[in-house]
Order: structure tokens, then C-alpha cells, then sequence
């Protein structure tokens, strides 16, 4: 007879913890924060899609906006090194393609 209690305990806190485990999943999922949206930034006339040779951009490629003589600049220089990046292909002073 003792047997037979200790496995219907075992199984009935086998059987809670299952079920605690599936109803707090589930809260989770309901309760989860949405990701956050994506921010828009419109893209400026003139802006071309090339290559950074600058080893923070990873020489993937990235946009380049109009600067202000008139040349091209990475997007992303002043997000990694601040004003400049370290190679020279930051600034591009070839008007677009």
C-alpha cells in the first residue's frame, strides 16, 4: 500500500509541476512586451548605397548621404569613431553613381 502512495504522490507532483510550468509560459506570452518598432528615418535626397572600407561598418554595405562639399559620407561614421572614421574611403568626393 505504500507503494502505491508514494507513486500517486510522486505523480500528482509531477503532474503540478507540469501544470505551473504550462500556465506560466503561457502568462509570459501574454503578458510579453512588444518588440520595439523599428525607428524610421526618411532617406535624404541624394543618398547612395555603397561599400565602408572603415573596418567598423564592416565593409558591408551602407548608406551614404550628400555632405556638405558637396561629396558623399558614410552613415554610419559618426556613430562608431565620431566625426571621422580611420580609413580615407569615408568621404567620397565622386558625385553618386
Amino acid at each position: 500500500m505504500n507503494a502505491i502512495t508514494g507513486l500517486t504522490v510522486a505523480a500528482l507532483v509531477v503532474a503540478v509541476a507540469v501544470l505551473v510550468w504550462a500556465v506560466e509560459t503561457r502568462l509570459r506570452a501574454l503578458y510579453a512586451r512588444p518588440a520595439n518598432a523599428a525607428e524610421f528615418r526618411p532617406v535624404v535626397e541624394g543618398t547612395v548605397w555603397r561599400p565602408c572600407h572603415d573596418t567598423a561598418c564592416g565593409h558591408m554595405t551602407t548608406r551614404w548621404t550628400p555632405a556638405p562639399d558637396g561629396g558623399l559620407r558614410c552613415e554610419q561614421a559618426a556613430r562608431h569613431r565620431g566625426a571621422v572614421h580611420l580609413t580615407h574611403t569615408t568621404t567620397d568626393t565622386t558625385k553618386g553613381d
